[in-house]
């Protein structure tokens, strides 16, 4: 089964490192920034209001209500403040931009075919939270069970910067894979996405679900790429020595 790879791709925490360090639920409608456009283009400043949860298990959220400090790996600044974000970023240092092949390069390694990129000279970065000892992701996460099956969805949104307007496509991709007791069929939904010059919401979902027959499990997964910035996903903070970490 394929790996969540996406969840890897982030920002640079100083110019020349490299760019796959971050951190892509069932929850209320939420609206979790004060910018948000139709497309997921987000303007040439990026501004982050929010409030600010715990995720206990499952989806099952803590209002956040203290004070942290707020740094990101590409500037900007910003705090929590009794436990609401507000953060804002311009366009970053060319420093810390890379080339937007490799995001290309990640996607098909990811099980997306045919990844495509025009202009294939842009350059983007994607934003990472910290707070101290600790992160910011905007997230959701269900996962349910009985004795012969389960399911799982996972929401990602990454805030992306590129230097130029920029298209990726894919016509996707299917796959499937069998083992002793299981098999896997995998799905990864074609994508023609144009992110503008400035700052863009990239919205990853992995859905799965399995089934045991007591002879052999049975897992369906798909993963889907969009140009959104859904309503249904908070600000979880994690910090070292939490539940999570």
């Amino acid at each position: 089964m394929k790996g969540n790879g996406l969840r890897n791709i982030a920002g640079k925490t100083s110019p020349g490192a490299a760019a796959v360090t971050a951190a892509l639920v069932l929850a209320l409608a939420l609206a979790t920034t004060g910018c948000r456009n139709d497309g997921g283009f987000l303007g040439q400043t990026l501004e982050l209001r929010a409030q600010v949860w715990t995720d206990g298990w499952n989806g099952n959220y803590t209002q956040f209500s203290e004070s942290r400090t707020v740094t990101s790996n590409l500037g900007g600044t910003g705090e929590i403040t009794d436990g609401r974000l507000s953060f804002s970023v311009g366009r970053p240092a060319d420093g810390y931009l890379d080339s937007i092949r490799d995001l290309v390069r990640e996607l098909e390694g990811e099980g997306w075919n045919r990844v495509s990129v025009n202009p294939d000279t842009a350059m983007f970065a994607f934003l990472d939270l910290m707070v101290p000892d600790g992160g910011l992701t905007r997230e959701r996460s269900v996962k349910t069970e009985t004795q012969t099956s389960w399911s799982e969805v996972f929401d990602y949104v990454y805030y992306v910067f590129v230097d130029r307007n920029v298209t990726i496509s894919s016509e996707g991709a299917s796959e499937t894979d069998r083992g002793s007791g299981w098999s896997w069929t995998g799905t990864f939904d074609s994508f023609n996405i144009t992110l503008r010059e400035g700052w863009n919401a990239l919205h990853f979902r992995h859905e799965a679900t399995a089934t045991d027959d007591g002879n052999i499990e049975n897992e369906v997964e798909r993963r889907t790429l969009s140009h959104a910035d859904p309503d249904n996903v908070r600000w979880i903070l994690n910090e070292w020595g939490g539940w999570g970490w």
